[in-house]
């Protein structure tokens, strides 16, 4: 048996990792993909496989023993199971009552704490194992082959999970897959050992499946509410038909917690959001001299059919990292376009630098409207100066952002300031006039001050820049 361990610490040190990629999309839509939710997994499950560790090695010591190795693999496969079936129903209910920070924190102990510490034991068991069937001489060869197996485990699964799995099947489906297998890998190797697998084992295992179906299809059955839904590459996308006060039926596209984009489906062309209603702006100021425009944040491809619409002739560069958004667009939105509405694939920094200087005579910034997701590298000093250089002469700059400006030194107030030391002649306006967390227009014309621009604060001098852009941090006053 002692030949086969290899390969088993190798499955469950990939499932490790799938366990922990799997889970930052799976918490993405209650608190964002960003840094808080990726640090809270991973200490709270780098903590737990510490303890896995040092209790893994004191057990085998005192077990040495297969039949105790393989009940430590189902136990850690039933525990994924049934938490994560459970957590299914939970965080709808109790995630948003929460604050982000808070809540990520806490879901990430009580749903990866207790399988991991089984995890954890696996590899010092293995060892231990393996030290039974070599010489003493040769005790550092088996730890050195053990730890080498498992953590090529973490690598593939870290791998296959983020260019294989994700893009191809749900979260859901991932990890309660991964859990299973565990399950029948600890039972295969109980069998294998000819180890006596009491009725009770097996009753306890079955009740567990049970509840973790149920907990499963009542997930399954509270998501067939939505018109469609499916894990993105880099997001959970959710389209749902809704209704918005003064606004009635509306169709609405998620993007993780974000209501990205709304579609009046009787009219496509009305804007629903109200800082979509500024987007013709430009084209009204700019007297006809708009001939190609870049949108950085895809959505529903709102914006791009609106200029399409009204401005056929227009060429429209659409930037966003998600594939998958124009499909949607066009096949939950109704929406069509002509060959003048171009998509790009690419992250917004890489499409830019390989963009000719002077490029766009109107850029519409719409990548950041989401308080838990917002793209650091896309909020510096460093990448408006990058825009700013793509921009013809008299180019027109717009942006969508989101945040309460009534506080002093906050995140918006901070926005504001980093895009001004590139676009000095930068207005901010509110789309509401009630003193509340919204969306502002950040408009750059080259005309000076607009009406309607407010006097914001300056941040008292904190600006993103590469080397410093926090923002996740400072998103979390904004709770």
């Amino acid at each position: 048996m002692s030949k086969y361990l290899p390969g088993i610490v190798f499955v469950t040190g990939s499932a490790v990792l799938i366990f922990q990629v799997a889970g930052i999309r799976f918490f993405a839509p209650f608190f964002g993909s960003g840094l808080t939710t990726t640090s809270s997994i991973i200490g709270v499950m780098l903590g737990a496989l510490a303890v896995g560790y040092r209790y893994g090695g004191r057990l085998s010591d005192k077990l040495k023993s297969y039949q105790g190795f393989f009940r430590l693999i189902v136990v850690s496969g039933l525990l994924s199971l049934f938490l994560f079936s459970v957590h299914t129903y939970l965080l709808p209910l109790f995630a948003y009552s929460l604050s982000a920070n808070v809540g990520v924190l806490l879901f990430s102990v009580t749903l990866f704490v207790a399988p991991s510490i089984f995890l954890g034991t696996i590899s010092p068991y293995a060892v231990k194992l393996a030290s039974l069937d070599s010489s003493k001489d040769s005790l550092g060869g088996s730890v050195g082959d053990m730890f080498f197996w498992s953590t090529m485990g973490s690598i593939a699964g870290s791998l296959a999970t983020g260019f294989l799995l994700i893009p191809n099947f749900g979260v859901v489906q991932i990890m309660v897959s991964t859990s299973i297998a565990l399950v029948l890998l600890g039972f295969l190797g109980l069998i294998g050992v000819k180890a006596r697998i009491r009725p009770v084992e097996v009753l306890l295992a079955v009740l567990l499946f049970l509840i973790s179906a149920i907990f499963i299809d009542s997930y399954f059955n509270r998501n067939s509410r939505y018109v469609f839904a499916k894990d993105g590459v880099y997001q959970r996308l959710a389209v749902l038909d809704t209704k918005i006060e003064g606004q009635g039926s509306v169709r609405v596209l998620f993007q993780d917690t974000n209501a990205s984009s709304g579609v009046d489906m009787t009219d496509p062309s009305r804007p629903v959001f109200d800082y979509a209603k500024k987007w013709e702006e430009p084209f009204i100021m700019g007297g006809g001299n708009i001939k190609r425009v870049l949108v950085v944040g895809a959505g529903a491809y709102t914006i791009p059919y609106y200029i399409n619409q009204k401005y056929p002739e227009v060429v429209v560069d659409v930037v966003d990292i998600e594939p998958g958004l124009r499909s949607i667009a066009e096949n939950y939105f109704n929406l069509s376009f002509n060959e003048n509405v171009v998509s790009h694939i690419q992250d917004a920094r890489r499409f830019l630098v390989s963009t000719e200087d002077g490029y766009y005579d109107y850029v519409f910034l719409d990548a950041f409207s989401d308080k838990l997701s917002v793209p650091p590298h896309l909020m510096t000093v460093e990448f408006f100066q990058l825009v700013k250089s793509k921009m013809s002469d008299n180019g027109f700059l717009m942006a969508n952002l989101i945040g309460s400006s009534n506080m002093d030194k906050n995140f918006l107030s901070i926005q504001f300031y980093t895009m001004t030391k590139v676009f000095v002649d930068g207005c901010l306006r509110q789309t509401s006039d009630e003193q509340v967390r919204q969306n502002h227009i950040y408009t750059s014309y080259g005309y000076g001050n607009l009406a309607g621009c407010m006097p914001v604060l300056t941040s008292k001098g904190v600006s993103f820049k590469d080397n410093y852009s926090p923002v996740e941090w400072w998103l979390t006053f904004e709770e």
